[in-house]
């Protein structure tokens, strides 16, 4: 646990605390036993659903509870997903070494060059096929 960060238990606390809630409460919002209270305060640590469900039961930030409860750091919780790659913005070149390095992983034993596949670009697309053919018919 981080220093200064508050351990599961006392951010329970004071969860209950702020709604005034009772074992008894806390068990009839939630939907957890309220024995897990007393388990929580001996030091453990419930499952990340559970963590979920408290935090989703109080109104709080599902992220703020996973730190509470040591399942992320504090650093960990403010990191930004990378955002998707468009790959409309790529260039051909960028796409075509994204397919070799691709390929190569597969280990086919060959890798097409940019000619091969500008030569013949029916053969290389994806999507469904037309109505009325089949994949054995291609």
């Amino acid at each position: 646990m981080e220093q200064g960060l508050p351990t599961w238990s006392s951010y329970v606390q004071t969860l209950l605390d702020e709604r005034g809630w009772s074992g008894v409460d806390f068990e009839k919002h939630s939907g957890i036993s309220r024995t897990r209270l007393v388990d929580w305060r001996k030091g453990s640590v419930p499952s990340p659903d559970i963590v979920r469900k408290v935090a989703e039961t109080a109104g709080k930030p599902v992220i703020q509870a996973y730190v509470a409860a040591g399942y992320l750091t504090a650093e960990e919780a403010h990191q930004r997903a990378a955002a998707p790659i468009d790959l409309s913005r790529l260039t051909d070149d960028q796409l075509l070494a994204e397919i070799r390095r691709r390929m190569a992983a597969a280990d086919t034993g060959r890798t097409l060059s940019r000619a091969e596949v500008e030569d013949e670009p029916g053969r290389f697309t994806t999507g469904r096929p037309k109505r009325g053919t089949s994949a054995a018919k291609r």
